[in-house]
């Protein structure tokens, strides 16, 4: 099945954003640049304190909705004022 008949429309083209820069390395200065702690940063996003550690330390990889997420957040600051509205 491609990504055309999973959207409904087989005359359409979608692109999906390539966000696999968003890395471990990424995410980890990302957080920095912020000045969140992984604690915060874990709020922020919406998962455990050890979820940001692993994604960190590159035991497991980022998984796709939090790229997304981050993309948002860097692109749209707005977005993170909102998650976290504290300073």
């Amino acid at each position: 099945m491609d990504k055309n008949s999973i959207f409904g429309n087989p005359t359409k083209t979608y692109h999906v954003l390539d966000l696999s820069y968003i890395d471990s390395a990424y995410l980890r200065d990302f957080r920095m640049k912020l000045g969140y702690t992984q604690s915060a940063f874990a709020i922020v996003l919406g998962v455990t304190k050890k979820s940001i550690e692993k994604w960190e330390q590159g035991v497991y990889p980022v998984s796709d909705p939090i790229r997304r997420l981050i993309y948002l957040m860097d692109k749209l600051p707005e977005v993170k004022e909102k998650l976290y509205p504290y300073k």
